[in-house]
């Protein structure tokens, strides 16, 4: 998450990622953590429900960084298109 401070009054703002267009339509099914050689990874997955009744799903593993929601944003764009 990136953190930014605001201001005088040193209000700190946390960008959540999953709260950020396009993924701030999609619904978190699950988010797990585990540790693979020692390393903490995480699972995500994520769902649309559209307006004509049919949803998708998103899901990414790997290392517990920025990239997993860089990839969930690449997933839901395609769903945009």
């Amino acid at each position: 998450m990136e953190r930014t401070d605001r201001g005088n009054i040193g209000m700190i703002i946390f960008k959540m990622p999953w709260a950020q267009p396009p993924l701030d339509k999609w619904d978190i099914e699950e988010i797990s953590h585990f540790p693979v050689d020692g390393e903490k990874h995480i699972s995500v997955q994520m769902s649309i429900l559209h307006k004509d009744g049919s949803h998708n799903h998103i899901l990414e593993e790997g290392p517990d960084d920025n990239d997993i929601w860089r990839k969930l944003y690449e997933q839901a764009m395609e769903f945009e298109k």
